[in-house]
């Protein structure tokens, strides 16, 4: 099994934080605390790497170079 680590962008909007991945188009969580919203975008995260490793699809490891990333918490998984 191999790790793999993404950076995350977390926003506060309104009453909750949204998480996205910018490495994994499409790949986003949310929660009602920061806290939340990691562990929310974790479990996103693996369920999207294990749908493309069940696919035979290569795993990106670099952000897209159109996002602009204001905070740099980062989730890893182990696929």
């Amino acid at each position: 099994m191999r790790s793999y680590s993404f950076r995350i962008v977390l926003e506060k909007d309104d009453d909750v934080y949204l998480a996205l991945v910018p490495a994994l188009p499409g790949c986003h969580s949310w929660g009602y605390t920061f806290k939340e919203a990691v562990h929310n975008v974790q479990d996103a995260v693996e369920t999207y790497v294990a749908d493309l490793i069940k696919h035979n699809e290569p795993i990106p490891t670099e952000p897209t170079p159109d996002v602009t990333v204001s905070v740099e918490p980062r989730v890893t998984v182990t696929a």
